[in-house]
């Protein structure tokens, strides 16, 4: 079964369409650069859902830094001074 991407990430600029890089008829979903700017996002997703979701004898797959060659660590908020901050030490304040 062929997979679809949503039409309206690609109404809403966070994919577009081309077509296929191998040269087949296909068309392939790339990320345009509003898409690449969830990537911060979808890695913290990921990590979460391999934490909460997975059997504790799941296979899991990496995520790993093409420099180093190691696990991309876990994500986490971090404030100004550089410390992890917990949501209890946040708030919204609304720009006026």
């Amino acid at each position: 079964m062929a997979r679809t991407v949503d039409k309206g990430l690609v109404e809403g600029g966070i994919v577009q369409v081309r077509p296929a890089s191998d040269g087949t008829s296909y068309q392939e979903y790339v990320l345009t650069t509003k898409g690449e700017s969830l990537f911060t996002v979808v890695v913290a997703l990921r990590q979460w859902g391999e934490h909460h979701l997975f059997g504790p004898h799941e296979a899991h797959s990496r995520l790993l830094d093409t420099v180093t060659e190691q696990p991309l660590p876990f994500m986490q908020p971090v404030a100004a001074d550089g410390r992890v901050i917990a949501p209890e030490e946040t708030r919204v304040d609304k720009e006026v």
